[in-house]
């Protein structure tokens, strides 16, 4: 939490070891993975129906899991593949730490905000779930910004060459 609130820390952080090898990290992803799949499962559930061709709530759920999966291994390999061929590993690295740590905190805030969306009455729920949406593009929008941040430190590039890379990522 703290590396979350202070950028100070991350350095800290990956001077003292390596997080993605940690204990902790793959629970926290697989938590972060379900309640991102849950919340855009109620978010879509709640603006357009169900299509045909699933015959349950349970494959739906599944399908968004299944691309939030595929989305965040493209995305983790695609920086790791980028890192390698600028010659800029240990920036990546950085880059991705502070990426894992953004979703496994986000991941962390979502599971009573999914809580209240699927238990509350409907008014309520709709609050909690635009709410919840706007938080989502705020901190998406401070990760971007934190992550501009790390790659500042690199001195090799441009800046506008680093924001157009990091845009290009963080919307694929």
């Amino acid at each position: 939490l703290k590396v979350f609130t202070r950028p100070r820390n991350l350095n800290i952080l990956i001077r003292d070891g390596n997080l993605l090898s940690e204990r902790i990290t793959p629970p926290l992803i697989i938590l972060h993975m379900l309640s991102y799949a849950l919340f855009f499962y109620l978010y879509i559930q709640s603006k357009i129906s169900m299509p045909g061709i699933f015959k349950g709530e349970i494959f739906y759920f599944a399908a968004i899991l299944g691309a939030y999966v595929s989305f965040f291994t493209f995305r983790f390999l695609l920086v790791r593949l980028l890192g390698w061929i600028f010659a800029s590993g240990e920036y990546a690295q950085t880059y991705l730490t502070n990426s894992v740590i953004f979703d496994e905190v986000w991941g962390i805030v979502l599971i009573p905000i999914c809580l209240i969306i699927y238990y509350a009455p409907s008014p309520a729920s709709g609050l909690m779930l635009q709410g919840g949406a706007v938080l989502f593009l705020i901190l998406q929008l401070y990760k971007l910004i934190r992550n501009f941040m790390v790659g500042l430190a690199n001195t090799n590039f441009s800046w506008l060459y680093l924001f157009l890379y990091l845009c290009t990522v963080e919307i694929l």
